[in-house]
């Protein structure tokens, strides 16, 4: 075996390991009750919740994010309306009355992206059906993307103006949210993030390639900031 193919090799272990080491450390539990949220961000744990827990593809996702990053910026805890709408989709006035009671007799608590995430899903499925019909049978396309963020707006958030604010979250969809997540795939990794392992900090280029941002205890001796790595055949 030459050292060239011997490098090649290594590199893809190294990648293998590393992207192995990241879907870990970032996958739900499948034994946990109340596992926590995936993702390192509000942004990014909603993205998830939503492609996961309830399978949305990436477009429609990203379609809810636009609308989430108008109403609150992604803050559990965000004000609205003089003080009656609440959260990360600020409910209003009964529907916030509506989420408290929910989530206190679930055991969630009300206050959390987790207890406001899955009040929204039990929303969905009992009240709001048509708008999740409309947001989640999009196409996994930029125009789905566009598509999601506007029904969203239409048929969830039901906003004064509410079809000029979709016009508008439906292009905060297709030109900063799809770009950022289209290639999730089944991935739990979002590209150009920099993730932290045993082997160093790691960025997610896409697909099953990451790059070395500063090595970690256990990274391969001789490897150098900038190294990429791509996991596949080890021969």
């Amino acid at each position: 075996m030459n050292r060239a193919h011997t490098l090649r090799r290594i590199s893809r272990l190294v990648a293998a390991a590393v992207v192995l080491s990241l879907l870990t450390t970032l996958m739900l539990p499948a034994t946990s009750v109340r596992a926590a949220l995936a993702g390192s961000s509000n942004e990014e744990r909603i993205f998830y919740f939503l492609r996961d827990k309830m399978s949305f593809n990436s477009a429609a996702a990203c379609g809810v994010l636009a609308n989430i990053a108008k109403e609150s910026s992604f803050n559990p805890n965000a004000v609205g309306d003089n003080g009656t709408s609440y959260g990360i989709c600020q409910w209003h006035n009964t529907r916030r009355t509506k989420l408290v009671s929910w989530c206190s007799e679930h055991g969630y608590d009300s206050d959390t992206l987790e207890g406001q995430l899955y009040y929204m899903k039990y929303e969905l499925e009992s009240s709001y059906k048509t708008a999740l019909n409309q947001t989640k049978n999009v196409s996994d396309s930029k125009g789905g993307a566009y598509q999601a963020a506007y029904n969203w707006c239409i048929y969830y958030e039901i906003p004064a103006n509410k079809e000029a604010k979709g016009e508008e979250r439906g292009n905060l969809a297709k030109n900063t949210y799809w770009p950022k997540y289209k290639n999730a795939g089944t991935s739990l990794l979002v590209e150009g993030t920099v993730y932290e392992t045993a082997y160093g900090n790691y960025r997610f280029t896409g697909g099953k390639s990451v790059a070395l941002v500063s090595a970690g205890a256990a990274a391969p001796s001789g490897t150098g900031t900038g190294s990429t790595y791509t996991s596949g055949s080890t021969d």
